[in-house]
């Protein structure tokens, strides 16, 4: 059985999530639910990226953001900063839920593998990934080349369409939710 709570029940990661909108609902909305409050919020992104993220985490947030390389144990924030490059250096986050919102169709097969390996090896028992992909037929940032890669390697629980379009302020696209469980 599936549950919302899975979702959030550990640390949560946004891969190449911007100036950290959707890592920072995550947070916010745990808080309004109280679920386990030890749980920790990190933002995947490219400098410089992360830190304007981390900036605007602050100050929306109303919090001290850190920034980390290697290690989160020794951290006192709810909401966490990590420059990609970084990736190598982590092991042991216990990730019940990764968020992709269309970056892994800004990367090349070779990149979107490496941050699979990453969720691999920091995932916890229960770990989902959240992956939001517009459409697209170009060979560059094909929504079908990235499903091809995680398809293979995780199972999909399901998916949703996104019907907004660009007149109502949207992207169209389709949320997947996939379990990472082995």
């Amino acid at each position: 059985n599936f549950d919302i709570k899975d979702l959030l029940k550990n640390n949560v990661v946004d891969i190449g999530g911007g100036v950290g909108s959707i890592i920072h609902s995550f947070y916010e909305y745990k808080l309004l639910k109280q679920y386990k409050p030890t749980s920790k919020f990190i933002l995947l992104e490219q400098f410089p990226v992360s830190y304007i993220a981390k900036q605007n985490l602050e100050y929306f947030s109303g919090e001290s953001i850190d920034l980390f390389e290697t290690n989160i144990h020794d951290k006192s924030s709810n909401i966490l900063v990590c420059q990609n490059t970084s990736l190598n250096n982590i092991d042991d986050l216990n990730v019940s839920l990764y968020f992709n919102s269309s970056s892994f169709q800004e990367m090349d097969k070779k990149q979107i593998k490496g941050y699979c390996k990453f969720m691999e090896e920091n995932k916890a028992d229960k770990s989902y990934l959240a992956c939001f992909l517009y459409p697209s037929n170009k060979p560059h940032n094909s929504d079908k080349e990235v499903l091809k890669i995680l398809n293979k390697r995780y199972r999909l629980l399901g998916w949703d369409k996104n019907y907004f379009d660009k007149y109502q302020g949207g992207i169209q696209g389709n949320l997947y939710l996939y379990s990472l469980a082995t």
